[in-house]
């Protein structure tokens, strides 16, 4: 009896093992093929998170801030006290300071007997305003971090699933190593997820 369940079980576990070292070794697309359908949408999310980060290294930069040369041409013209000149500098200027400061020069020829509080009032608003325009951009990669690691987990409960699917219509007693290889399959997508997850929040908090 004994014999018998050696010979079932034993030989068929040898000849798997045979068949899998005389195949071809896994290649990288193989994996990505096993993740299954969940690995375009991450694909997708990858792309936009590559393309969103080389948007916001050439758009979130501190000259899109305040510049040097924005720095002397005002200081030349607050040392002649000359809002006028002052105006003139910032007319044509896209730098957020300079935004700023065209708020607050207009607001002070609109209300000229203001004091000095309600100026940094309105100058506090705008440069809060602003800042917050620029935290939104970077937004998007908050969100590809959070959606990239669950689509690959579900991806995972996919494969499981599948796998223990295909256990529970399989007779033979090398379920074990069916179970091993679908599972193995199904955390690509995990991996994947997580990588491409990482990657956007690393990136998120470095902006």
């Amino acid at each position: 009896m004994k014999i018998t369940y050696l010979l079932d079980v034993v030989f068929p576990f040898l000849g798997v093992l045979a068949e899998e070292g005389a195949s071809k070794p896994i290649t990288v697309l193989d994996l990505l093929k096993s993740g299954g359908w969940v690995i375009l949408p991450l694909f997708l999310i990858s792309f936009l998170v590559v393309a969103l980060i080389f948007y916001y290294f050439a758009s979130i930069r501190l000259s899109a801030v305040w510049t040097k040369d924005l720095d002397r041409r005002i200081e030349n013209a607050l040392k002649k006290q000359d809002l006028f000149l002052v105006a003139e500098v910032i007319k044509n200027r896209s730098e957020g300071c300079a935004r700023l400061l065209k708020e607050v020069l207009n607001f002070l020829s609109k209300h000229k007997d203001a004091d000095l509080e309600s100026v940094t009032s309105v100058a506090e608003a705008f440069g809060s305003g602003f800042s917050s325009l620029l935290n939104q951009r970077i937004l998007y990669l908050l969100d590809a971090g959070v959606i990239a690691p669950m689509l690959g987990l579900f991806g995972t409960v996919i494969g499981i699933l599948r796998s223990f699917g295909s256990i529970a219509a399989e007779p033979s007693p090398m379920r074990t190593l069916l179970l091993a290889g679908g599972v193995s399959q199904a955390l690509v997508s995990t991996a994947i997820g997580l990588i491409v997850g990482i990657s956007a929040m690393f990136f998120y908090f470095f902006f």
